[in-house]
């Protein structure tokens, strides 16, 4: 069985002659055998937000609850020979074959810390000193890497059950490492949210986390394995890593009792060596790992213009566009006489500027390159930018069809209208954002580009992976995407300080209080750092926090019903003034989303002072389930005029309409309008609703019997149907607070204004829009093409306020 795991019978021989050997092998298998979820993909995809999940969800919900109830403890440590066993046999099943489907699961919230102290403010500690449940403030663990890393939840107990294996393999969200203190105590070390390790090959993770590479672990927090109670080292903060040169004082008289390690890999001895290497990941599209090599060969060689121009080139394709800059500003700065290398130190520079919106220093060089067409190319753009930012003057066709594309992310810029963050002058409401002047309904707020985004395009193994992510923060199990998308604000925060300054300005929940908005104090990136060193400690409870608690889906909802999607992943979007949006089932502002950059007009005229408002929830869920999530993800329960006017109705009644709501398609137009009877019978005229002025679900009925009537007239060649479908619009539309004023189907217009009062932008206008053309359409092939006309304008004058491309938050 070893034999074929690639272990040989001398090292076997050698582990068990260890006395802990046996114990550990139990320990380890008792820990990790749990991670496997099923062997087939059908079976655990549809158990992923299904009843099962929820009871996993719940019982690993309590063991964490236990775990931080209990006092620190000494923990029993896992034996030297059963670690490395452990790694090399999962190390042999980590390349997933074609018909495995990767399974992960992860935890979201289970208050990880982070260190801000410097090294030399530190005092070291060994493995054997820590206590599990324990973050050891005031020291740090010096150690070394023994193995090559682990993906791949995996047990000496899993090994006999290779066929299970082969269906269906645990791979761990982070990197798992094993190592070692000077003294020679061993602990498996679980790394998360360092960057670009998401779905990082195993040719990465062991040059990331290369054999023999020496660390230093700031405050490290020892603990019990999710699955089980063999003790691990886990860093949740990447900040909290700190790689060590042999050079340093830290190392330079420290004995490593082991020895030296078997299976170094070979690392080059000259710049030109580095080069080579970083060129070669560079062409594998291995971003970091190139920048790496390169910083080596800089190490060795300061001036060598190629190594910086590539490391500059290997930023921006990281998004490290600060280091972009410095590195291609160290290259300008050598007055190269290469005219090429001249020209990619200038070109590479200005893109980084472009990127981080330094679009005057973009003009700047562009003027000095005016025959180049490249740069006058950056130039043109730049000037775009700058008069979007100033006019809000956006090319809004373009910007659509850009956004059709998949994991659209579009070149604009961010632009602020008449808006401002700040807490309310009355009261003690919550921090929001309110207008500064008047505005009318439909005029532009807000156009913003994301912090960061994530789509299941950006995801290479989506077509064969299951990853669930339980929150502790929300109570909720969530997709992939609600992890990726922290790995990528970690990214952000890697190479950009201004990034880190602004997530300290939102909300991550009442534990972690947010500081003033705009962000105060210097914004400027920090001096030079490493590509394995962060430029700020990054607080990685708070950015889990904002990524639970404001983060926006930015797919498409074309179903006016709200009944979501069943895939597995979807797009998300964290942003910085959408951010700041208080709660309202009525919302005052309108979102709208081309790609990933959220575009936020009035949905009704405002005076100055008034709060911008967005919905968290759908509209058309009942009350109690709006508020049951409202409560449970964000602590509060909405006041709002419509959830007042739900209030107000009958609990039976409100009970019996999500019931006839809920209930499967109407089989026939008769079916549809005895539902939307009943529906309207639970409504009663309280002063609550009068001043409301929506029926939500009414709405959905009544464009579901419309629907219905237009169907059966398809069919049947019944005009009734037409007619009945056309009433039933109008009534839909009267339901949603659109107010009519001339209702004729036939005979002469009564006026050549439009048949509603515009005076007031209506609510839920994903189903006002569609059913005002739908009534056009049916007017039109009844022959009333005049009416038809006008009641298109109708869906026009709606629309023209917004675009029907809607995401909720999740």
């Amino acid at each position: 069985m070893m034999a074929t795991l690639g272990i040989d019978s001398d090292f076997v021989q050698q582990a068990m002659q260890d006395p802990g050997f046996i114990d550990a092998f139990k320990n380890i298998a008792s820990t990790y055998s749990a991670g496997l979820i099923d062997s087939q993909a059908t079976s655990a995809a549809s158990e992923l937000f299904g009843d099962g999940a929820k009871e996993q969800f719940e019982h690993m919900k309590a063991i964490h609850m236990r775990e931080r109830s209990l006092p620190p403890a000494k923990a029993k440590q896992i034996p030297r020979s059963a670690l490395l066993a452990e790694f090399k046999g999962s190390r042999s099943c980590m390349r997933p074959k074609e018909n495995q489907v990767l399974t992960r699961r992860t935890y979201i919230g289970t208050v990880p810390g982070f260190s801000t102290p410097s090294l030399k403010d530190l005092k070291r500690i060994s493995i054997s000193e820590m206590l599990i449940r324990k973050r050891h403030e005031g020291r740090y663990l010096l150690c070394r890497i023994i193995h090559q890393p682990s993906r791949i939840i995996l047990s000496l107990r899993t090994y006999p059950f290779q066929p299970l294996i082969d269906h269906c393999v645990g791979h761990v969200v982070g990197v798992d490492v094993a190592v070692e203190d000077p003294e020679g105590h061993t602990s498996r070390m679980g790394i998360y949210h360092y960057p670009f390790t998401l779905d990082c090959s195993m040719d990465e993770a062991d040059f990331l986390f290369p054999i023999d590479a020496i660390l230093a672990i700031r405050e490290p927090y020892y603990k019990l394995a999710s699955n089980g109670d063999t003790p691990m080292i886990r860093v949740d903060a990447p900040s909290d890593i700190i790689f060590l040169d042999r050079a340093s004082p830290l190392v330079n008289n420290v004995t490593w009792t082991t020895g030296r390690i078997p299976g170094v890999p070979f690392t080059p001895n000259t710049a030109k060596g580095w080069k080579e290497r970083g060129v070669e990941q560079f062409k594998q599209q291995q971003w970091l790992c190139a920048a790496i090599s390169f910083t080596e060969g800089l190490a060795l060689d300061s001036n060598h213009p190629l190594l910086l121009l590539n490391r500059a080139e290997a930023y921006l394709r990281l998004g490290w566009f600060n280091s972009a800059a410095r590195d291609g500003e160290a290259a300008m700065a050598m007055n190269l006489a290469d005219s090429l290398l001249e020209r990619k130190a200038f070109v590479r520079t200005t893109k980084a500027y472009y990127a981080l919106g330094r679009y005057g220093d973009v003009q700047k060089m562009t003027r000095l390159h005016l025959r180049d067409s490249e740069m006058k190319a950056l130039g043109l753009k730049a000037s775009q930018r700058l008069k979007e930012a100033a006019t809000a003057a956006y090319d809004w066709l373009a910007m659509y069809k850009q956004s059709q594309g998949p994991a659209s992310r579009l070149d604009v810029t961010s632009y602020q209208g008449p808006v401002e963050a700040r807490l309310p002058t009355k009261g003690n409401g919550p921090r929001g954002l309110f207008v500064t002047r008047d505005v009318k309904a439909g005029e532009l707020l807000v156009v913003s580009k994301p912090i960061a985004s994530y789509y299941p395009e950006d995801n290479p193994g989506k077509d064969r992976e299951i990853f669930l992510s339980h929150n502790f923060l929300t109570s909720t199990i969530g997709r992939r995407s609600h992890y990726a998308l922290i790995d990528r604000v970690v990214q952000r925060m890697w190479d950009d300080p201004r990034v880190a300054r602004t997530m300290d300005t939102l909300y991550a929940g009442d534990a972690l209080p947010a500081t003033c908005y705009p962000p105060t104090g210097t914004l400027l990136p920090a001096t030079y750092h490493h590509p394995r060193t962060s430029s700020v400690d990054i607080d990685i409870a708070r950015v889990e926090g904002i990524c639970s608690m404001t983060v926006f889906s930015v797919e498409n909802f074309a179903n006016p019903d709200g009944h979501g999607e069943d895939s597995l992943d979807s797009a998300v979007a964290l942003y910085e003034l959408p951010s700041f949006c208080n709660h309202s089932c009525m919302p005052s502002a309108d979102r709208t989303f081309f790609g990933d950059v959220m575009v936020m007009r009035a949905a009704q005229d405002l005076k100055a002072g008034e709060e911008v408002t967005l919905g968290y929830t759908s509209w058309i869920k009942p009350l109690e389930e709006r508020s049951e999530i409202t409560q449970r993800k964000w602590g509060f329960v909405c006041k709002c005029l419509l959830c007042k006017a739900d209030d107000a109705d009958d609990p039976s009644d409100r009970k019996f309409r999500a019931k006839i709501f809920n209930m499967p398609k109407a089989q026939s137009v008769q079916e549809a309008m005895k539902r939307v009877a009943e529906v309207r019978a639970t409504y009663a005229d309280t002063v609550e609703r009068v001043a409301c002025g929506i029926k939500p679900p009414l709405v959905v009925m009544y464009q579901r019997l419309s629907l219905a009537c237009c169907t059966a007239s398809n069919m049947d060649s019944d005009w009734r149907y037409a007619l009945i479908g056309l009433e039933a619009s109008m009534n839909g539309l009267e339901a949603a607070g659109i107010v009519i004023t001339d209702r004729s189907t036939s005979g002469r217009l009564r006026s050549a204004g439009l048949p509603v009062d515009t005076s007031k932008p209506p609510y839920l206008v994903e189903v006002c829009a569609p059913m005002t053309i739908q009534l056009a359409g049916a007017l039109d092939a009844i022959g009333e093409e005049a009416r038809a006309t006008r009641w298109m304008q109708v869906a026009l004058w709606r629309t023209s306020t917004c675009v029907l491309v809607l995401s909720q938050p999740y």
